[in-house]
């Protein structure tokens, strides 16, 4: 059961009525996974994994309902060359569709990075993405959406330094290559799945945070390819992330 409800908690109420319907429904959902993870490794290994998951809601008490179908398949593939650890070739690939009298939306862009909390409602990092796309601000309406990942990921340094008498240890740096390419579009219109693409590179620094918590932040910068959602071909877009993009 579920409800997307939107308030105002300014002064000012709405100047317009909000719809907060009801729904009820069910999911089923699949995941299959099997990867390699050597003890220096910086990414998953030798392996990939594919999930999914089909929705279906109903309105209570009213007439709207809505289904919706999304999957994703990672891949990633060991790559025999110098560095502490091995290179790794990673790929993805994203899709979902939604339908029905009240569809879920889809937007698309933006870094996909874990939440990591400061104090009690306080947090960094922008969360996880379903579509991310990262030489462009989240934006966009969808019914239809696609995005293909494709990142070479590099060991650059294994440090394994404490720092001074702080809880914090410098475990290693590495970095990525990508190229992404992806698209959005509503129900009745043409399919464009390769209608965005950017490139870009990430330096990725791993941190052991006080009794064994690891902290992979990723501080990155994309190229926009195409134009889009106020977004120039060129333009140039800088981040910080955490966790790993996939």
């Amino acid at each position: 059961m579920e409800q997307d409800k939107l308030v105002s908690d300014g002064d000012q109420p709405f100047a317009f009525e909000v719809a907060n319907p009801t729904f009820w429904g069910g999911i089923l959902s699949a995941t299959l996974s099997h990867v390699e993870l050597p003890a220096l490794a910086i990414s998953p290994e030798n392996g990939g994994s594919i999930s999914g998951f089909y929705l279906r809601r109903w309105e209570i008490g009213g007439p709207e309902w809505s289904y919706e179908l999304r999957g994703a398949a990672n891949g990633y593939l060991a790559l025999n060359l110098p560095g502490f650890s091995h290179w790794v070739l990673a790929a993805r690939v994203s899709a979902g569709f939604t339908g029905g009298s009240y569809p879920r939306r889809y937007s698309i862009g933006g870094e996909s990075s874990d939440l990591v909390p400061l104090v009690p409602g306080s947090n960094l990092g922008s969360g996880r993405r379903t579509f991310p796309m990262r030489g462009y601000q989240r934006g966009g309406s969808y019914t239809r959406a696609f995005v293909g990942i494709t990142e070479l990921r590099i060991p650059i340094w294994l440090a394994g330094k404490s720092v001074g008498r702080l809880p914090l240890l410098i475990d290693n740096l590495s970095s990525s290559l990508f190229w992404e390419l992806g698209g959005g579009w509503n129900e009745g219109e043409d399919p464009s799945p390769t209608a965005l693409s950017d490139v870009g590179a990430e330096l990725v620094l791993d941190l052991g945070v006080g009794a064994g918590l690891l902290l992979r932040t990723r501080v990155g910068t994309a190229v926009a390819l195409k134009d889009w959602n106020n977004t120039q071909r060129g333009d140039v877009r800088v981040y910080v992330a955490f966790g790993p993009s996939f």
